[in-house]
């Protein structure tokens, strides 16, 4: 059995930039322990040769489809329930989970110190969102447990998952999460992007100027750019929108910039 690994999830093509932007991100942190991602049966043999050329260790895994009479919002929702496979990940002891729409601003490797099941209640300090009160699923400490993996599978359609795929099934199965104070990590572990300059004015959270910088009590360690859009949806048009934002939402416009600087860094490395 290995100790410790980072994992993360990809199921479909469009996410490869966020998981080659995570994958550096967490090699620019200066940790040593290996990151794999699990990859759904889906993702083309092009994904996986990028993968492959960039050193990203991969694990093919079986789908978990959304539970018949369920909806979906978006496209990228349809392989959700696929997260729950990291669950199943005994090779490993420790895990932290990063989703792909993430990056490592600096080391993380102190999360291993947390109990599983540890999370942050993203955004949920915000007046505007008080009633935000359980994990969210981008990131968590887990331990893999195969007789755990199999309770979730035998809840999957009937645990209610308030319309958030795996994030809502997680909270239902995990109800007293709430109020288990011991597994509430700081909200630097878990920034949601729309929501960077109300942090940085109520609480004082600052998004650094470069990754992989020293450690500071109040710069954020991990970016989580959330909703549909995201930062390489359309490169110009996140440009512009770190333009348009730079003075009015300079945390924003900076995780912007943090994401970009990283991904053009990856690009340019790239043989032609």
């Amino acid at each position: 059995m290995i100790d410790r690994a980072y994992l993360s999830l990809l199921a479909t093509d469009d996410f490869l930039p966020g998981i080659l932007v995570l994958a550096e991100s967490l090699r620019k942190s200066g940790t040593r322990i290996p990151l794999q991602v699990l990859v759904t049966e889906n993702v083309s043999t092009a994904t996986h040769a990028e993968l492959a050329r960039q050193g990203i260790e991969r694990k093919v895994i079986e789908a978990i489809p959304v539970p018949e009479g369920r909806t979906v919002r978006e496209s990228r929702w349809i392989h959700i329930y696929s997260k729950l496979r990291i669950f199943e990940q005994v090779q490993f002891r420790k895990a932290v989970y990063l989703d792909a729409d993430m990056i490592v601003c600096s080391n993380i490797d102190e999360l291993f110190d947390h109990p599983p099941m540890s999370a942050v209640n993203a955004g949920g300090r915000l007046w505007v969102h008080s009633h935000w009160t359980g994990l969210n699923g981008g990131l968590l400490v887990i331990e893999p447990s195969r007789e755990l993996f199999d309770r979730m599978l035998g809840q999957i359609g009937i645990l209610d998952d308030r319309g958030e795929g795996d994030q809502g099934f997680l909270n239902s199965f995990f109800p007293d999460w709430p109020e288990r104070a011991e597994l509430h990590l700081d909200h630097r572990f878990n920034q949601l992007h729309l929501f960077l300059d109300a942090h940085r004015l109520r609480f004082g959270y600052r998004v650094p100027p470069a990754l992989g910088l020293p450690e500071h009590p109040k710069r954020i360690k991990i970016i989580h750019y959330i909703t549909g859009r995201k930062p390489w949806t359309d490169l110009e048009a996140t440009r512009r929108k770190i333009r348009r934002n730079r003075w009015f939402q300079p945390e924003l416009a900076g995780a912007l910039q943090l994401w970009l600087d990283c991904y053009d860094g990856l690009r340019t490395s790239q043989p032609d």
